[in-house]
């Protein structure tokens, strides 16, 4: 009975016997067996909290935590204590490390990326990322902008940049605006393509030099708000603000010279236009650029036998970020009969200076008809066309149907588009300058008439 009995014990104590790795290593953080490092957080709430953990296995995962525990200046010490990040956003960061497993919510998942690029997880990361990107709203976008600029995230950046296009009346009157950094605040009010008027934009920018002026204690007056405004003052294109608006709102706020308020209004005025100190005194333009190669076209009714395939090259002057392209009245015929077009319709291997990769491009189609045209193709993930090299596209575009049904192949669809004709190797569109270089298979590809961008802001 006594041998009985020390078996089953043993067997009761063997935790590891119904778990794999995972749930092993996850066993020993939450019940912290082994633990022999404690991560202690300050000043966090009646007192300080700790955190108990396993050198090896947060050295395993993040170079951080090795040169810390096992570098040449390794700590020997039983605490490290950990005054960035709060002690619930850590607690997901170190459930990730041992599980792969990331608890991510609106609420946390900023700290939970400051807690990835801090103890480099680069993993953690893109999940972050992926999790920011569908959630994007006016209230957020800017804290994730200036999140994404901090730590370099270049495609978080870029999709921050479309949704303030977008939305920038909306997000230049948030709290998340005003809280911006300078040099993020400058990137944003300098996009030509907001859609959003010039007045409001004025407003947004004082109302941030007075959440500044509030942090460092200061009067809120006419003067300090230009002072510390600073040179970003010049990034506004105060001579697109209607007349009377400028002399009801700006020459009201004394944000201006006597001398700059006669400027102005000569410049509404005078025929003979002098220079300002406005970096730019066009108006904005609001909405995607779109990039024409052809200076024509002409209707074109084929059958679907194959994917539509071909390579592009493109070369701008300024940093650009590519969305997708369009097909001019693309549409399609059934045969047999009305079916749902995929939504994926294939992929292009692309090539900037030393990045490659594969994006996926999707279309958003109801139905393969006729009576459908589709204006605009997607790529999955923004492509970042870098100035001064040259971005080389290789495209394989297949419009395929969905269907079970017995009989119906590809062949019995045809795809209806206007084909470009008289190509364009320069095209410019106020100061963007976009070429198309001759690429190793020429530069046909009649289906692809338009690229859709946006600028990014550097």
């Amino acid at each position: 009975m006594d041998t009985l009995r020390k078996y089953k014990q043993r067997e009761s104590n063997n935790w590891q016997a119904s778990k794999n790795l995972v749930g092993c290593l996850d066993h020993i953080l939450s019940t912290e067996r082994m633990a022999d490092i404690a991560i202690v957080f300050p000043g966090q709430g009646k007192g300080e909290v700790s955190i108990n953990a396993h050198r090896l296995i947060l050295a395993a995962r993040s170079p951080v935590f090795e040169s810390i525990f096992f570098g040449t200046e390794s700590k020997k010490s039983r605490y490290i204590e950990e005054t960035d990040i709060p002690p619930g956003p850590f607690k997901v960061l170190l459930k990730y490390i041992y599980t792969d497993e990331a608890d991510l919510t609106a609420e946390n998942v900023l700290h939970v990326l400051n807690a990835s690029e801090k103890y480099k997880v680069p993993s953690l990361t893109q999940k972050c990322c992926a999790h920011l990107i569908p959630i994007l709203s006016p209230e957020t976008v800017c804290g994730v902008l200036e999140t994404a600029c901090n730590f370099g995230l270049t495609e978080l950046q870029m999709r921050c940049y479309v949704y303030i296009d977008e939305h920038a009346t909306k997000v230049l009157t948030t709290e998340g605006f005003v809280r911006l950094s300078r040099p993020v605040m400058a990137k944003v009010i300098k996009r030509r393509t907001l859609d959003i008027t010039e007045l409001n934009v004025y407003k947004a920018v004082v109302a941030w030099a007075e959440m500044e002026l509030k942090k460092q204690k200061m009067d809120k007056s006419a003067e300090n708000k230009r002072k510390m405004i600073g040179a970003e003052f010049s990034l506004l294109r105060i001579p697109c603000i209607p007349q009377q608006q400028f002399a009801d709102h700006v020459v009201k706020g004394n944000l201006l010279t006597g001398d700059e308020v006669l400027q102005v209004f000569m410049h509404y005025t005078a025929s003979d236009k002098k220079p300002l100190r406005f970096v730019d005194t066009r108006p904005r333009k609001p909405g995607l650029i779109k990039v024409n190669r052809y200076t024509s076209s002409r209707d074109i009714t084929t059958a679907c036998k194959g994917p539509l395939t071909g390579k592009v090259n493109i070369e701008v002057n300024e940093n650009m970020i590519l969305l997708g392209f369009m097909v001019k009245g693309l549409r399609f015929k059934c045969l047999i009969e009305t079916l749902p077009l995929n939504k994926v319709v294939g992929h292009v291997d692309v090539t900037c200076g030393k990045t490659k990769e594969k994006i996926l491009i999707s279309v958003n189609c109801p139905e393969a008809t006729d009576r459908c045209p589709i204006e605009r193709i997607n790529f999955d993930r923004p492509v970042l066309v870098e100035k001064g090299k040259t971005c080389e596209m290789d495209f394989n575009v297949t419009f395929s149907h969905e269907t079970k049904q017995i009989g119906v192949q590809q062949s019995d669809m045809q795809i209806m588009y206007s084909a470009g004709m008289n190509a364009t190797e320069d095209v410019t569109i106020d100061d963007l300058e976009v070429k198309f270089p001759k690429s190793s298979s020429g530069n046909a590809l009649p289906w692809l008439a338009t690229f859709v961008m946006a600028p990014f802001s550097d």
